[in-house]
């Protein structure tokens, strides 16, 4: 005479039930989204547009903006997709553009890239944002905003203000003329021969600013900064990391939580506030407490300097 089945048994066979279950749909999917890949294509169209003054790009994919010879704006629109379309439209309202070229919402483990290609006349001011996906802007003299969710953002030649910002990847601004934000969640930040104000922050990364025509602040949460050639005031800080700062003409705040900072000064007297709670202070450059432009160097764990113009 067997033994009843007991409550034992019922949830062993209730678990059984329910990893097969997940099984045969992860061997469905796997299968759907290797049939996904092998069945994916790349298609490039393009399209002509009227002038505006204001352009906003948004893609699933690389973003890349020129400035081309005409008065047109020139929109390429290159779509890698398997089973599911992207979708596409360009709506101007008030003087702006809007482009759009997205995959579907719904659509997060298959094939779909949605990339903009577009050339703008020289004044546009343009806006892109991409969920994932590098951005690459040139020669632009329009204002600038770049968002992306996950990817690298270049900029190079911008005559305007820029705004570029990434939440993983690296940032790098070769060229603005009004000033600049610059902020990555993850990578590196650059910002090199630019006008106006600059902010360059990373939470994790290396942060370097060099030939700024106003103040610039450069700020890691981990990383090392250097902020040179800056005709302004000049903030350089970082919670983990090495701070180096040259060539500056105004004011400098230069600070680490946990590395060694040197500052170099430009020739003359400055009022210097200088401190390491472990490390080694050395001063090799003319100080004068009553000098009106002022130098702050501090390190909580780290040699701190003061030395001569290089």
């Amino acid at each position: 005479m067997s033994a009843p089945s007991g409550p034992r048994s019922r949830r062993g066979r209730t678990l059984l039930w329910v990893g097969s279950a997940i099984a045969v749909v992860a061997i469905a999917q796997g299968g759907y989204q290797a049939a996904d890949w092998l069945s994916s294509s790349t298609t490039v169209s393009s399209q002509s547009l009227d002038a505006v003054p204001t352009v906003e790009l948004t893609a699933d994919g690389d973003v890349t903006v020129t400035v081309g010879s005409s008065d047109s704006i020139e929109v390429e629109r290159r779509a890698r997709t398997g089973f599911q379309d992207v979708s596409y439209e360009a709506v101007e309202s008030d003087g702006t553009l809007a482009v759009e070229h997205s995959c579907p919402r719904w659509w997060s483990n298959g094939v779909c890239q949605a990339d903009l290609v577009v050339q703008v006349p020289a004044g546009t001011e343009v806006v892109v944002r991409t969920g994932s996906g590098a951005v690459r802007v040139e020669g632009v003299e329009g204002d600038l905003h770049v968002d992306s969710g996950d990817g690298d953002v270049l900029v190079a030649g911008a005559g305007g203000r820029v705004e570029a910002q990434t939440s993983s990847g690296r940032v790098e601004v070769d060229g603005a003329g009004t000033g600049v934000v610059a902020r990555s969640g993850d990578g590196d930040v650059t910002v090199r021969d630019a006008g106006g104000t600059v902010e360059a922050r990373t939470s994790s990364g290396r942060v370097v600013v060099d030939g700024v025509r106003g103040d610039a602040t450069a700020e890691s949460g981990d990383g090392d900064v250097e902020a040179r050639e800056v005709t302004g005031s000049a903030s350089a800080t970082t919670s983990s990391g090495a701070v180096r700062v040259g060539g500056v003409r105004g004011d400098v705040v230069a600070t680490s939580g946990d590395g060694e900072v040197v500052v170099r000064g430009t020739g003359t007297a400055v009022a210097l506030e200088i401190s390491t709670g472990d490390g080694r202070s050395t001063v090799d450059a003319p100080t004068d407490p009553s000098a009106s432009r002022t130098v702050t160097i501090r390190s909580s764990s780290g040699d701190v300097s003061y030395l001569g113009a290089e």
